[in-house]
């Protein structure tokens, strides 16, 4: 029974994580997207480059989400 829970709590961490990185991603890109719109390019470069790196973390833990959790 331990067993169980422990595998799913693992399990909604590690989709949690992915999730959480991907909706900081999304944000931040159309915060980008807006300041670059209103003439603001050193704001939306920033965030840009930060929204790129949550994304590309989120792809990774995606790509690799079957050796976070050990089964």
């Amino acid at each position: 029974m331990h067993d169980i829970v422990l595998n799913r709590t693992l399990r909604l961490a590690v989709v949690g994580t992915i999730s959480i990185a991907a909706l900081i991603s999304l944000i931040l890109c159309y915060q980008a997207l807006f300041d670059g719109i209103t003439g603001s390019w050193s704001d939306a470069a920033g965030k840009c480059i930060w929204g790129t790196l949550a994304g590309t973390a989120a792809l990774l833990m995606i790509r690799y989400r079957t050796d976070l959790i050990d089964t």
